[in-house]
C-alpha cells in the first residue's frame, strides 16, 4: 500500500458506534484482507485515532490490548500496522 493512492476496499455498514478509545462515531469498516462484512474477532482500525480494535459479540468494538496484539502472526501486525499509518498520515478524522 502506498499513502496517498486510491483503494477499492469494500466497506461494510456496522452498528453506529464510538471508538471506545477516541469518542470518534464509527457505522462501518473497510475489508482490507478479505471481501466479507467483520465478524466477532476481526480486527479494525478507528479512522479517527488510529487506534487498533477488535469486534466483539454484536460488532460491539474494544481496543485490543498490545499483549494481545503482540501475539498475532507477525504479517497480521505488519498489515494493521500499515492500515493504521496510513490513517495516521492521513490525519485521523477525530
Amino acid at each position: 500500500m502506498k499513502f496517498g493512492t486510491a483503494v477499492n476496499w469494500p466497506t461494510f455498514k456496522t452498528p453506529e458506534q464510538r471508538c471506545p478509545a477516541c469518542r470518534y462515531e464509527l457505522s462501518a469498516t473497510t475489508a482490507v484482507q478479505h471481501d466479507c462484512s467483520p465478524s466477532e474477532g476481526d480486527l479494525t482500525v478507528c479512522i479517527g485515532c488510529g487506534a487498533v480494535l477488535v469486534f466483539c459479540d454484536g460488532l460491539g468494538l474494544l481496543v485490543m490490548e498490545s499483549d494481545a496484539f503482540a501475539a498475532l502472526p507477525l504479517d497480521v501486525q505488519a498489515k494493521v500496522h500499515r492500515v493504521r499509518a496510513a490513517v495516521l498520515f492521513a490525519g485521523g478524522k477525530g
